[in-house]
């Protein structure tokens, strides 16, 4: 059965993953950041990563078993990637790897944290990071802050300088991912691309380019037509969730 895989498509510094639930957008985004080499970007590599939520609140959520956005990836890959920290601090991922002597040891491979918060803080440091992803960043619960200005300012604080420095690096790369539920996002208005991705679905097409953007409308046949011979998709086909 194929799956979406996010690493396969070729990536912006902004790159945008929607579509349907339960292809493998979140699960190959995880892949991609623990193994950006393997997918072709070097460069990306030897940093940490930022997983990103809209708030504080799912963040804290994901800290527990239940809610570890990593749970099914450690299922099926071995790893022990999970949030943990004080709710008051930037929390930390961190993974279990053993080392050449057998040992087992924890490190961490990346921070977490919740855009009402980090989007008003100006002094935290995030020259380590080279990858965020950003979970879900389309929900369907209103927010109480301006989703694309707080999101803004905490990418102007993390990326800084670091593309004109000597040596210039390259800038944050982002993965937005989210289920198709409407374009009534701040984000995408933000950014101008709700009429480009209005054209993109009326034209039939799938993906929508423009530097540093790259939009994809996530599609998985084999994965959709497995959905439809299930008991839920059965009991509901004709409605509007089907």
């Amino acid at each position: 059965m194929k799956w979406y895989v996010v690493g396969e498509r070729k990536l912006s510094p902004f790159s945008w993953f929607l579509g349907g639930r339960g292809i493998g957008k979140t699960f190959s985004a995880i892949d991609f950041v623990l193994h950006p080499e393997e997918y072709g970007h070097p460069e990306l590599a030897g940093g940490k990563f930022l997983y990103l939520r809209n708030t504080d609140k799912q963040i804290e959520l994901s800290k527990k078993e239940k809610g570890n956005p990593f749970k099914k990836y450690n299922a099926k890959k071995g790893t022990l990637v999970k949030i943990e920290g004080k709710s008051d601090e930037i929390a930390e991922i961190t993974n279990v790897i053993t080392d050449e002597e057998g040992k087992e040891q924890k490190v961490q491979v990346g921070y977490a944290a919740g855009l009402s918060v980090v989007g008003n803080v100006r002094g935290i440091d995030f020259s380590d990071v080279k990858i965020i992803i950003f979970d879900e960043f389309n929900q369907r619960k209103k927010l109480t802050f301006n989703q694309f200005t707080e999101f803004y300012d905490f990418y102007e604080t993390a990326n800084r300088n670091r593309e004109f420095e000597e040596p210039p690096e390259p800038p944050i790369y982002v993965l937005f991912l989210s289920n198709t539920q409407h374009l009534n996002n701040a984000l995408l208005a933000g950014f101008n691309l709700i009429t480009p991705i209005e054209q993109t679905i009326k034209a039939g097409q799938y993906t929508w380019r423009r530097y540093p953007h790259s939009v994809y409308l996530c599609d998985a046949p084999e994965i959709a037509e497995q959905k439809k011979k299930t008991v839920l998709y059965m009991a509901t086909e004709g409605t509007k969730q089907y």
